[in-house]
């Protein structure tokens, strides 16, 4: 499922519980699997944020608190924690009141570059594509990439004026693959 603006207006009764289904299931995976002994996949935060964007602002803000919550777990593998924090990062921008001070923004990209770095010298990574990458589970690549392209570098809703700098500059270093 990859976004396009407007979407929600070519939805069906059928496609909406479709994406409940789906969100919940990736919301039931997130939480188990944030458990000692699990480990947590992008791709079910990518799923997460993608249905939760279709159902609307209260979905999309519990799949804020799940993101973040899981970008918490101890469990987290070096190399899965920045797309934890991107998927916050997607939600805070993708909710219709900002839930996010400007400065608060800008603080979340220099978390996820940190994390990125950090994950580069702890985990065996094959490639040098920047953030993209770091992951083993590619299945869902094109969306993490049509989201960050949605929210961060061709923003539907201007990004506050102190922030739009450091999120279109995270957003294109995402999608060109290499840190500017």
């Amino acid at each position: 499922m990859i976004y396009h603006p407007g979407q929600t207006t070519h939805l069906n009764n059928h496609s909406i519980r479709n994406h409940r289904q789906r969100a919940f299931c990736c919301a039931v995976l997130l939480s188990s699997d944030a458990q000692p002994g699990h480990q947590l996949i992008n791709t079910d935060a990518a799923v997460l944020i993608g249905s939760a964007i279709i159902l609307g602002p209260h979905i999309i803000q519990l799949a804020r608190r799940c993101l973040a919550g899981c970008s918490l777990a101890p469990e987290i593998e070096p190399s899965e924690l920045p797309f934890f924090l991107l998927g916050v990062l997607i939600c805070s921008l993708a909710e219709p009141l900002p839930s996010l001070r400007p400065e608060a923004l800008v603080r979340l990209t220099q978390h996820i570059e940190a994390a990125e770095s950090t994950a580069r010298e702890t985990d065996i990574v094959d490639t040098d594509e920047w953030l993209l990458g770091l992951s083993h589970y590619n299945l869902r690549h094109d969306l993490w990439r049509s989201l960050v392209h949605h929210f961060l570098v061709e923003p539907q809703r201007p990004h506050p004026p102190e922030a739009d700098a450091a999120l279109r500059r995270l957003g294109r270093m995402i999608l060109d693959g290499a840190k500017s």
